[in-house]
This record gives C-alpha cells, sequence and structure tokens, in this order.
C-alpha cells in the first residue's frame, strides 16, 4: 500500500537573502571544482577567486625561516648610528645655559634612514602575508559544513494486546475445527449510558467474545466466567473473573468470555467509550442476527463467513495494534489462508495508500490505491504490499487473528 506527498518547492528572488548574492554562490562552485552558472557574475571576480581558492594549498614557512629571516634583514640594513651634527650642543647666555639648535642632517645621514625605513615595511609586509595564510588555512571551509546526525525513527511494528489460548471443551464452546465465521466491529458507548450483548447480534455466534476499549473506560459485568487481560501485559496470564462480578476496563484493557453467556456495560465516565468488539465460533443464522445494537452507536464492522477450518480442536486468539504515523510506511505481506481482519481507527478518508511490492520513500500516486476499510487489506492476491499514511494524523490498525493452538499448549501434549 502506498501514497505520496506531492513535493512542494518555494523559489525565492536573489537579492532578499544575502546567502543568496551571485559572488556567493561563485564561490561555493569554485570551491566544489564546479562551473559557475551565474550570469551576474563578472569573469575577473570569478578569476580572483580562483587565485585565493589555490592558497589553500600553499605550504607555510618554517619557524626557522622567520629567524634567518630577521637575520638577513639585520645584516642588509644595519641599525642606523646618530651622527655628530644630530647631537645637540649647548650655548651660553647671559641667562644660563640653553639647549642648541640641531644642525641640518646631511645627504649620508637621509640615505641611511631611507634604508632603515625599507627593511622595517619589508619585514611587515612578509608578517602581513604570513599571518592571511594561516588565518585562511584554520579558518572553516564552505566545502567541508559539518555533519549533521540523522535521526533516529523507529519502524513501525505490530504489538500484541491481548493473546487468549482457546482449550476445548472451555466454557462448553465449540471446537475450533467447527468454526465458521469471524467478526471485528468498533462502537460508541455515550457516557451515563449502558449496553448488554444479550442480543442476537452477539450470541448468534458460539464461541469466544472479546471487548477491547481503545478510549475511555467501562465498567463490564459477565454473566458467566470471564478473563480479563490489562492492558501491556500480554505475556501474563489474564485474571479469571467469576460470573456476576464486575470489572473496570481502561485503554486497551480486554475481556474475554462466551458469547452464548452475554455480559452487560455501562460508562460512568464524562466522556464517550471507544470499544472494540472481536467475535469467533460457529455461526448458525438466526433471526436478527444481522440487526444492530440500538444502545451503542456502532461505526465500523467486518466479518468474513465462512473462514478456512483450523487443523486444531484448539485455537489461538490475538488482538494486535500497528500504529502508522504521518507519512510513515509498513510492509505488509499476509498469509496464504488468511484467518484474520482489521478494522483502522480513525477510518481513513483519503490518506492511505497502498502498492505491490516492498517499497521505500514515497511513490507516485497514479501507481498506487486509496484504502478507506480494513477488508481492502484482506481480499487481494497473495503477495507483498507497502502501505503510506501520508495524511497529517497517526492511524492505528487493531487485528483480530486466528491461529492454530500449538500442539504443545494441548492437554494431550501435557
Amino acid at each position: 500500500m502506498s501514497g505520496r506527498r506531492e513535493a512542494i518547492i518555494h523559489r525565492y528572488v536573489l537579492g532578499g537573502e544575502p546567502l543568496d548574492d551571485p559572488l556567493n554562490a561563485s564561490w561555493d562552485a569554485v570551491v566544489r571544482d564546479e562551473p559557475t552558472a551565474s550570469p551576474y557574475v563578472d569573469a575577473d571576480d570569478v578569476a580572483f577567486l580562483h587565485r585565493v581558492h589555490a592558497l589553500e594549498s600553499s605550504v607555510l614557512p618554517s619557524p626557522a625561516f622567520f629567524g634567518d629571516l630577521e637575520q638577513r634583514l639585520v645584516g642588509l640594513y644595519p641599525l642606523p648610528v646618530a651622527s655628530p651634527e644630530r647631537i645637540p650642543t649647548a650655548k651660553r647666555s647671559g641667562l644660563g645655559i640653553v639647549p642648541g639648535l640641531p644642525a641640518r642632517p646631511s645627504a649620508a645621514t637621509r640615505t641611511s634612514r631611507l634604508s632603515s625605513l625599507q627593511g622595517a615595511m619589508a619585514v611587515l609586509a612578509v608578517m602581513m602575508v604570513v599571518s592571511l595564510l594561516v588565518l585562511y588555512q584554520s579558518a572553516p571551509k564552505s566545502s567541508e559544513p559539518p555533519a549533521i546526525p540523522a535521526a533516529v525513527i523507529a519502524k513501525p511494528e505490530i504489538e500484541p494486546i491481548t493473546q487468549f489460548e482457546f482449550v476445548p471443551p472451555m466454557w462448553n464452546m465449540p471446537e475450533a475445527t467447527a468454526w465458521n465465521h469471524m467478526e471485528i466491529g468498533m462502537f460508541r458507548v455515550a457516557p451515563a449510558t449502558s449496553f448488554t450483548t444479550d442480543l442476537p447480534f452477539y450470541t448468534s455466534g458460539e464461541g469466544p467474545l472479546s471487548l477491547t476499549v481503545l478510549n475511555g473506560g467501562l465498567t463490564v459485568t459477565p454473566a458467566g466466567l470471564a478473563l480479563f487481560y490489562p492492558a501491556n501485559q500480554s505475556s501474563q496470564p489474564p485474571v479469571e473473573i467469576s460470573a456476576g462480578k464486575s470489572v473496570s476496563i481502561g485503554q486497551h484493557d480486554t475481556l474475554v468470555f462466551s458469547a452464548m453467556e452475554t455480559a452487560t456495560g455501562s460508562n460512568s465516565g464524562s466522556e464517550p467509550a471507544l470499544v472494540m468488539y472481536g467475535l469467533i465460533g460457529y455461526l448458525e443464522h438466526q433471526p436478527g442476527s444481522s440487526v444492530r445494537p440500538a444502545d451503542v452507536s456502532f461505526i465500523t464492522y467486518e466479518y468474513v463467513n465462512p473462514i478456512s477450518s483450523l487443523p486444531t480442536k484448539g485455537a489461538t486468539l490475538t488482538l494486535q495494534r500497528l500504529e502508522l504515523a504521518p507519512f510513515d510506511t509498513f510492509v505488509f505481506e499476509p498469509d496464504a489462508e488468511p484467518r484474520y481482519l482489521l478494522i483502522i481507527d480513525p477510518l481513513p478518508t483519503g490518506e492511505l495508500r497502498m502498492a505491490e511490492g516492498e517499497l521505500e520513500g514515497l511513490v507516485p500516486k497514479s501507481g498506487t490505491r486509496g484504502i478507506y476499510g480494513g477488508s481492502q487489506l484482506r481480499y487481494f492476491k497473495p503477495g507483498t504490499y507497502t502501505i503510506f499514511n501520508v495524511g497529517d494524523n497517526a492511524l492505528n490498525f487493531y487485528f483480530l487473528v486466528v491461529e492454530p493452538l500449538p500442539e504443545e499448549n494441548t492437554p494431550e501434549a501435557n
């Protein structure tokens, strides 16, 4: 199953963002050794950028170079010595001793001062070039951006909610080899209201009936023996509930009992309770069995009749859940003899798609088909399929799976 989110490309006019300057783009192209495609850049500017970039491969002088350079400069340009003409003189006067005026420097003195200035300028120029090279090579390069760690996204997996093992003659229910019907549905129980399963809609099937709360809470009282499965404890043994004893069921809690024994339930909370029911067993059509109950608000239900016969008298029933986040995918490969049903919460309205094969990433919409209900994930040819959630909301898939009971779990094996 597959879907694709249409790509949206934002285009901006150059000039508003400093990084969009053509000269910046040309520098990036020079660093990557790519041709500059912008028509707004002068050729001389590009040539200059190439010369600047070539400095990166220059080798810096060793520390000994500067010491040798200093010695050579000192030898070529000795420090100037003050001449006699520049020594101040004193003259006597009636007022005492006053400093004499300095004599005008000779031509030889002016030549010595010029030579000293040229040497200092040469040293300064060399130091400036070397400093620029050091700064350039130590600065971060645009061609070497820092690595960004990739986000670790967990792949969606099917998780078990409840696993119920039926071993005949449990609760006087028919053996699994006689089962011919599977059914799963979802309904709401309004606040301060009650309901019952003592209706042909439920009791026409002889086998186990499960009630699982998806949101909210219920108080259920079974008329016969029942098994209570707390949430997130599928590996633990269930809690036995005696006939007539009430039990509170919260999110992902499950109560399993015989459909023929029935049960009553109520919602004492202030919010509607969302409930999933599952029924498996032998079905004999009776008057009123197709009439939906009026004490609850039905959302959807799926059924299959007949199902492939089970080869064992016992069976394992598993309620499973899969959460598919927005723009996430799930690879789905059904068994050759499917004994499962599923419902989707909330019901998809076009944001769920499917494609044949195991695919990665988004695929063109023309290569997929929309999924609008759980029955579409059952009636198709065997193979591998990819499901795509291209909507903005997470979708929950709830599976009711029936499998033959392993031989080691039967009373005869023990």
